[in-house]
């Protein structure tokens, strides 16, 4: 396991005296948001204009552009906290994106347009429609939905049918992103290989990091040739919401054609996906068997309500193999040959978020709640201890002692403060129900 680095030992010596004084970590974070909030009126070089303020994850150091999936994850706290207005601009602002690139790349930054990251788009437009019953923004972003389904369905998809992760990326980016990259899975950049080789090796990280968990074991280092529980699982979603906002607007044909498209999907999935225990795991398409490695995203389909009742109940018998002392690993524990960031110890904030909803979707109630709790106890307790949030932690210790990839940075808010304020305002919504 990764030793803690020097700067977070000094950091949290110096914050566990005063975290007392600070408050609750949610004051924190009502607190400090809006620090987190920023415009980009132009485009500058390297970064491009949005038409409304934006959320960043960090409040200062890296992190400071608009990011894909970590940002359904800060609205799903905005909306717990009802800061509609800042969810609402975020909307708009990946639809610019979208509007303009005809997708939403990693970040709202020149040099993250070779991927995209997982699609979240439609599902953060329908929070806000749950949350406010605006059916005047859901008839504008429609056409921006299905202008990302698009674009997922054209440069993403893989011969069987079902999506996969890719690139954009042309030979020159490829060999640099080989040089930078490499090292955080174990590949010396000076090794021996071929440049083809290293365009190979470097196109299925750069896939690898489009999936967001970037870097992780469910995909063997050879992601373009998986078929993704957790992203044909999102589009699955598009596709239901897709047949939902058409039937709401009396265009019957339409919104068959989506259902069609997503009980297309879905037979699909249940033919290629399931594991000997009939669990939807990651596909490998090319090689035809299912990925060794079961993650947390095999719960994506109870999230979206793709799993039967029979599924899901096969699904929940195994969230043992994830679940921790203190939160969910993304990978369940096992052998390897890296350290990745995205596997055991660590605990990531938007599995676990999509796990206790999807539990909850299914009925699974004590389920939810127990990793709920463990959830908010440990961000409690290391912000008592270090006086601020973090990007991931130790699900064992509930600790900042994780396995890094590059130094984890602290000043943080993005995914971690709001799947913080999403689930205590579940936490609060039930005391009310009793």
């Amino acid at each position: 396991m990764r030793i803690m680095t020097v700067s977070i030992l000094l950091l949290v010596t110096a914050a566990f005296s005063c975290a007392s004084e600070k408050g609750s970590v949610h004051d924190f974070i009502v607190r400090t948001m809006p620090s987190s909030v920023r415009v980009s009126e132009c485009d500058t070089l390297g970064h491009f204009a949005l038409p409304k303020p934006y959320s960043v994850p960090c409040v200062k150091g890296i992190f400071q552009d608009l990011f894909y999936w970590d940002t359904y994850f800060t609205n799903a706290g905005l909306i717990a906290d009802n800061n509609l207005e800042q969810a609402r601009n975020n909307i708009e602002c990946i639809a610019a994106m979208i509007e303009r690139l005809g997708f939403m790349p990693n970040a709202s930054r020149v040099d993250m347009t070779q991927r995209s990251q997982p699609p979240y788009f439609a599902p953060m437009v329908d929070d806000y429609f749950r949350a406010t019953g605006d059916t005047v923004l859901v008839r504008k972003m429609m056409p921006v939905i299905a202008r990302e389904y698009d674009f997922w369905m054209t440069e993403r998809i893989a011969p069987d049918g079902l999506n996969c992760y890719g690139h954009n990326a042309d030979k020159e980016y490829l060999l640099t992103f080989f040089h930078d990259v490499s090292p955080r899975v174990g590949v010396d950049p000076a090794g021996p290989y071929s440049e083809m080789k290293r365009i190979e090796i470097s196109g299925h990280l750069l896939a690898e990091a489009e999936s967001g968990w970037d870097f992780n074991a469910r995909f063997e280092r050879r992601c373009m040739d998986y078929n993704p529980v957790d992203l044909n699982s999102l589009l699955y979603l598009y596709e239901i919401l897709m047949s939902e906002y058409n039937d709401m607007d009396g265009k019957v044909i339409e919104a068959g054609k989506w259902k069609e498209r997503a009980l297309r999907r879905k037979n699909l999935m249940n033919k290629l996906m399931k594991d000997e225990n009939g669990v939807l795991r990651d596909y490998d398409y090319v090689n035809r068997h299912i990925s060794p490695i079961f993650s947390a995203a095999s719960f994506m389909p109870l999230w979206v309500g793709l799993a039967d009742e029979t599924q899901a109940k096969t699904t929940v018998v195994n969230l043992g193999r994830l679940e921790s002392r203190n939160g969910i690993y993304p990978c369940e524990p096992g052998s390897r040959d890296v350290a990745y960031q995205w596997d055991f110890p660590n605990c990531w904030s938007a599995c676990v978020l999509t796990i206790v909803q999807g539990l909850d979707r299914y009925g699974y109630v004590a389920d939810a709640d127990r990793i709920a709790d463990k959830y908010l106890g440990a961000i409690e307790k290391i912000y008592a201890e270090t006086g601020q949030l973090w990007e991931k932690y130790n699900a064992e210790e509930a600790s900042v002692n994780v396995k890094d990839e590059y130094e984890m940075p602290g000043d943080f808010m993005g995914w971690t403060a709001g799947v913080y304020s999403a689930l205590l305002a579940r936490k609060n919504n039930k005391k009310d129900t009793l």
